[in-house]
């Protein structure tokens, strides 16, 4: 894999900005730390690939900077989150799904747009976050080069699933007016386990840890 250099201040870049239209349906597998709920960004941080929170050191509380994850489908919001792993661990996490209320303008990593943006496809695969999360504050910071976008939009880094990573809107996307109608359980629950367990053949050789399977009669 072709190595990454530093964001290049002198090179400008011809960004391919995405319409994420409303009424998209998003879905989103999370852990109910650092004060998260179905609808709320992360504060804390950076942590995670395209984190651009400001901490330079250890992670830390950013009181104007948030991130979300999401996915267009479970299967690819599983293999994001345990695809290091290979092991789905259903316990502690949960399953929130809801419908955009407006139009979000999504910088495009995926194909070419890497590199109109000035870096390659790589930066969505490689397991250097320092340099993933400087690029990610790049893009946001940048807005003279890149627009006021709402987040990234890129191929996932294990099995080239979209994903999403949402920059903040008002600390929630339901204070934001961004989104509504969020379906949110456990995702040990009857249904998203059985889901879990189906994406883990879609995706290939991912195991769900029997222990936190809990088979329930919900719906999802």
């Amino acid at each position: 894999m072709a190595g990454i250099a530093q964001p290049d201040p002198d090179f400008t870049p011809n960004p391919v900005v995405t319409v994420l239209a409303a009424g998209t349906r998003l879905t989103r597998l999370y852990a109910r730390t650092h004060s998260q709920t179905a609808l709320t960004f992360r504060r804390f941080g950076p942590i995670h690939r395209f984190d651009h929170h400001r901490s330079s050191g250890a992670p830390d509380y950013d009181p104007e900077r948030a991130v979300l994850y999401a996915a267009y489908r479970l299967a690819g919001a599983v293999v994001e989150t345990f695809g290091d792993s290979r092991e789905i661990i259903t316990t502690g996490r949960y399953v929130a799904r809801y419908a955009l209320n407006r139009d979000l303008l999504m910088l495009d990593l995926r194909r070419s747009g890497a590199m109109r943006a000035g870096t390659t496809a790589a930066i969505s695969k490689i397991a250097d976050r320092v340099l993933t999360q400087t690029y990610a504050r790049h893009f946001y910071e940048r807005d003279d080069l890149f627009g006021r976008v709402d987040g990234l939009l890129y191929y996932n880094s294990h099995n080239d699933d979209e994903a999403l990573a949402l920059f903040e809107g008002q600390a929630s996307l339901s204070g934001g007016g961004l989104a509504s109608g969020a379906a949110d359980i456990r995702f040990s629950s009857g249904r998203a386990s059985e889901q879990a367990a189906r994406a883990a053949v879609i995706m290939g050789q991912l195991q769900v840890a029997p222990s936190s399977m809990t088979p329930l009669s919900e719906t999802f």
